[in-house]
């Protein structure tokens, strides 16, 4: 979108309010965000490598795996990709 980066993170086909977005560029600096309420976030372009990671929480999910007790459940999504130049 222009010189904006536009990202948007759904969970099970619906966009996720709230959700975690880290997006590192190489030889740049990584930026913790959130999604808005339409499950977007937008960044400013650069030319380089993007490792992108979104994490969705599960509030209130309880469970136990062995004898380890958990109260969320996460779940993570990754995606990687170069940008070779920006204009």
């Amino acid at each position: 979108d222009g010189d904006q980066l536009e990202l948007t993170v759904l969970w099970q086909g619906k966009p996720v309010e709230g959700a975690q977005v880290m997006v590192s560029v190489a030889k740049g600096k990584d930026e913790e965000l959130k999604t808005d309420a339409k499950g977007i976030v937008r960044t400013k372009l650069a030319a380089g490598l993007y490792a992108v990671r979104a994490r969705h929480t599960e509030a209130g999910k309880e469970g136990t795996l062995g004898d380890k007790k958990y109260g969320e459940v996460r779940h993570y999504s990754t995606l990687t990709f170069e940008l070779p130049g920006v204009k």
